[in-house]
């Protein structure tokens, strides 16, 4: 395909998109930017396969000494990078982007009547279900959201462990409150979001910043998140920042919310604010041709 299409640059998203555009860089020439999500450390290493830190730290380190340049997806990413010995210059920080268009004028009853979920305030998450998400925590803090508030569900959307969420769920006596969709396409993701009242984020440790964080604030949700995935939270501004694994606080944080119309409002219309003009892909974009122009040696022609 590079080839006959004559590609000059493969932009490579995650582990995945790097290595294979490694092994394309090794066979054509083309240059690779990476597109540095998080760190594989941060995710594989909560699976506890065998061997699987060495892995982690193996491909931490290589993949963006393999690649042209690297963009990361926040401060934190890059200085992590930096550590491992990747030279700053190297190195752009573009965060995560978001259409906010893609989240407006959605029917917020389209979920309640396809999962029947009538007039219960619903608590979301959208993602994926694997284990360094922090499923576990959020069922623990909804929980406590259960015993304390009635006519509240939690819409789990997402399409991996599904067997094991259903269990803990099972064991904590709450799984006739939760609804898990399995995959659902991008599309319903915003319909998903207009239903929701109160939209959460358990994961303890993200060095980048979390695509269904940038989902909620374009929605205008009110957001309960873990301070490891907080990086465009400021509490009680735009969202409501709790300790990480701290499910007592998160619960409460949750019920705080489902009692405060007014409060969640505010929450959600301050982090659609802090979104554009910075975190839209209308913004990022711009930065990002900058990159492309650099690395194949175009500034100077630029009209």
């Amino acid at each position: 395909m590079v080839r006959s299409k004559r590609i000059d640059l493969v932009h490579a998203h995650h582990f995945e998109g790097a290595i294979v555009g490694y092994a394309v860089r090794k066979l054509s020439g083309v240059r690779v930017l990476y597109d540095a999500h998080t760190t594989l450390k941060s995710e594989l290493d909560s699976y506890g396969f065998f061997n699987i830190k060495s892995l982690s730290r193996f491909l931490d380190k290589k993949v963006p000494e393999w690649s042209d340049h690297v963009i990361a997806a926040s401060d934190t990413l890059k200085v992590f990078l930096q550590g491992i010995g990747i030279n700053r210059s190297k190195i752009d920080v573009i965060p995560t982007g978001v259409n906010p268009e893609h989240f407006e004028g959605k029917d917020p009853n389209a979920m309640r009547k396809r999962y029947r979920i009538g007039r219960s305030q619903i608590v979301l998450y959208t993602g994926s279900l694997a284990n360094f998400q922090g499923i576990d925590y959020l069922i623990q803090a909804m929980k406590g959201v259960f015993e304390k508030r009635k006519n509240v569900a939690l819409i789990l959307v997402g399409n991996s462990n599904t067997d094991k969420i259903r269990d803990i769920c099972l064991r904590n006596g709450i799984l006739d409150k939760v609804i898990i969709t399995g995959e659902r396409k991008f599309d319903e993701i915003p319909l998903f979001l207009a239903s929701a009242d109160v939209a959460v984020i358990p994961r303890i440790e993200c060095p980048g910043i979390p695509q269904k964080l940038t989902n909620y604030m374009a929605a205008q949700k009110a957001i309960v998140s873990f301070k490891g995935s907080a990086k465009l939270l400021i509490d009680e501004h735009n969202g409501l920042v709790v300790e990480n694994g701290d499910t007592v606080a998160m619960a409460n944080s949750i019920i705080t919310l489902l009692d405060n119309k007014d409060l969640r409002k505010k929450l959600g219309g301050n982090a659609k604010s802090t979104l554009v003009g910075t975190y839209d892909w209308n913004s990022l974009c711009q930065r990002l041709e900058k990159i492309y122009f650099r690395l194949l040696g175009l500034e100077a022609r630029r009209g």
